[in-house]
């Protein structure tokens, strides 16, 4: 999902994968990988990156999805655009599985989304 939605802008993709022992929930597999897509789908709109890496890690303690950009940042205190809804439908799929997510930015500085769920 990831590579078609980059290759088609030439956007370098970086995938990394650690720890990985067997499957995932199936709810918590589609919420994070639903989260990933909006993720990379903003980054590959909105940012102005010429890269984005995607890291899923899985230990005995969490699960962890990052994905990071390095475009152009924006205000975290911003509400969105009207009519947008990525970081709303984000942080709700988060909740919905128990999960936090975190959003670093800044005007400048690139985006890391990355969502954390305690085994």
């Amino acid at each position: 999902m990831s590579r078609q939605l980059t290759e088609a802008r030439g956007i370098r993709l970086r995938l990394k994968v650690d720890g990985w022992h067997g499957q995932l929930p199936s709810e918590i597999e589609y919420n994070l990988l639903r989260i990933a897509q909006e993720a990379v789908s903003n980054a590959v709109t909105h940012s102005g990156t010429r890269s984005v890496l995607v890291a899923l890690d899985r230990s005995a303690a969490e699960v962890r999805l990052v994905v990071e950009d390095e475009g152009g940042g924006f205000d975290s205190r911003s509400t969105g655009r009207a009519g947008h809804y990525g970081l709303l439908g984000m942080r709700e799929r988060a909740a919905h599985i128990g999960a936090e997510l975190h959003v670093a930015t800044a005007p400048g500085y690139g985006t890391a989304v990355s969502v954390t769920l305690k085994a």
